[in-house]
Formats: structure tokens, sequence, C-alpha cells
């Protein structure tokens, strides 16, 4: 479309506190487990989509 585009960022790698919501405010590319006290992740298919953004060749 002829925009100049210099970079591509996601907001959060991973589910952190949102200070209006706390942890019920999901949106990183890992789902973090907060009731696992070891605090599992797992990929979302934002991870996978990214992943396959950022490995595409051009051309």
């Amino acid at each position: 479309n002829g925009s100049d585009t210099k970079g591509y960022f996601i907001w959060s790698f991973l589910d952190v506190f949102e200070v209006l919501y706390g942890f019920k405010a999901t949106y990183g590319l890992y789902e973090v487990n907060f009731n696992d006290k070891e605090l599992h992740r797992h990929a979302r298919l934002s991870a996978r989509w990214y992943s396959d953004f950022l490995n595409k060749k051009s051309g």
C-alpha cells in the first residue's frame, strides 16, 4: 500500500497484570496459568501466526 513500515511489534509476550483488570485481561502471545503455582505457559494461536509472519520470506 506504499507505507514505509520499519517494524512490527506485539503488545505483550506473556499475559501480564493489567492495572484496571488485574489478571482477567489476557492478551499475551503466551497464556500464563495463574492458578498453577509453577505458572505454566501455553502458546496461543496468535503466537504461531506471529512466528509464521516473522519467518516469511519476501518475494
